[in-house]
């Protein structure tokens, strides 16, 4: 299975003056993109989602820890999940709890939707952007983890990807 998540800067879209205008600017999105090979509308499923950590979601180091280890987050904030017939079972608990919400929205939630594309010899492809809001020298969303999980045939749900 192909997957990946970016991020992308603010890109400066035209100048006047002498100092950047936010208006001037495409947004800074967080891309995200997976394959899903061999997909069959009748045989397969998936179960998808994509989690934003802020800095608040981080694990802070315990008593005589001088860091954390990187990518330790405990929590975080689902932006956008999919699901296509996926099978019906006790899934472990792989669900981070909720984090700290922003006191400002830094994601623009009409940018949440997702695409997919059946291609043929690839498979399904799902991808999508979702546009950041922030300031520009620093984004609040500072990681994403892009969870899938993909049964190829559905009628076999231990087997899974």
């Amino acid at each position: 299975m192909d997957t990946g998540v970016e991020f992308n800067d603010a890109v400066v879209v035209a100048t006047t003056g002498t100092g950047l205008n936010p208006e001037e600017m495409a947004p800074a999105t967080l891309g995200y993109r997976f394959v899903l090979p061999g997909f069959s509308a009748a045989h397969s499923g998936y179960d998808w989602s994509l989690t934003a950590h802020r800095h608040s979601d981080f694990r802070k180091p315990s008593a005589g820890e001088t860091t954390a280890r990187v990518g330790d987050y405990v929590s975080g904030e689902v932006l956008a999940s999919g699901s296509y017939q996926a099978p019906t079972f006790d899934k472990p608990g792989i669900a981070l709890p909720a984090g700290k919400q922003p006191r400002w929205g830094d994601y623009d939630k009409g940018t949440t939707r997702s695409n997919s594309t059946d291609l043929k010899d690839v498979g399904r492809v799902i991808r999508g952007a979702i546009a950041l809001v922030g300031n520009f020298k620093r984004m609040s969303i500072e990681a994403a983890t892009l969870r899938v999980t993909y049964w190829p045939d559905r009628n076999q749900p231990e087997l899974c990807a």
